[in-house]
């Protein structure tokens, strides 16, 4: 079993989320601005409520587990299929 302890250091500061995954700070904000990483999975704001500038935590394994899926497959993903009205 995880302690909580473990659990929230799969949650990094920027520095160290970009440093781990070897792209640079602007690509990392680029791909949570973008809609690939996802707000409460991937990443969150931490901020204090008056602060002027967002304070992001990035985890780690999600951020992996993204990555290596491949740019030209991950625009797609997760794959959301058309919702089908059903006849009346």
């Amino acid at each position: 079993m995880m302690s909580k302890t473990d659990k929230t250091s799969e949650w990094a500061p920027t520095t160290v989320a970009v440093a781990e995954l070897g792209i640079s700070r602007g690509h990392l904000i680029n791909l949570k601005d973008d809609g690939t990483f996802k707000a409460g999975e991937h990443w969150r704001d931490i901020r204090r409520t008056n602060a002027a500038r967002a304070s992001y935590r990035w985890h780690l394994p999600s951020l992996h587990k993204i990555l290596s899926i491949g740019p030209e497959v991950r625009k797609h993903y997760p794959i959301r299929y058309p919702v089908r009205n059903k006849a009346v």
